[in-house]
């Protein structure tokens, strides 16, 4: 598994002195690695550098993600199910959970996209000692200006 041998390179190169920070791996599950490992992942996977992100990308903003009768959702939960709670998982560490509905300029839901969109809008984004963290803050009346049922 690639994050793995990164992982296993980045703690190399801090024994070595080469890096002198600890370094955190947040890997995406989404699109088509988005099912959760079918086998055992390597001996001496790092849960606690190696964090997974699941982003149901393509997923239904129309309902609920956790809403039965929607099957797009039904099979967004059930890959969730896999990677946090099936007994069977193989993945055993954290989990962040991904979302998003806007891009720069384009705001879209599962009913439509408008590219002359240009709702109100905030960012920002600071290194830490951990590394970088970014915050979009999208105002509830630009979502709802937009056409999204918030409901």
């Amino acid at each position: 598994m690639l994050v793995h041998l990164l992982d296993q390179q980045i703690k190399k190169a801090r024994a070595d002195g080469r890096i002198n920070r600890s370094v955190r791996i947040r890997f995406l599950a989404y699109a088509d690695v988005i099912e959760p490992p079918s086998r055992p992942l390597p001996g001496g996977f790092d849960y606690e550098t190696c964090v997974a992100t699941f982003f149901p990308i393509r997923r239904c903003y129309v309902h609920n993600i956790n809403q039965r009768d929607c099957q797009r959702n039904a099979e967004y939960m059930q890959q969730l199910y896999g990677w946090t709670s099936d007994p069977r998982r193989h993945y055993r560490g954290q989990m962040c959970i991904g979302e998003a509905t806007a891009t720069f300029g384009t705001v879209g839901t599962s009913r439509r996209v408008d590219p002359k969109w240009k709702g109100r809008w905030h960012s920002a984004v600071q290194e830490t000692a951990e590394g970088w963290a970014a915050e979009v803050a999208l105002p509830i009346e630009t979502l709802t200006e937009s056409g999204m049922d918030l409901a």
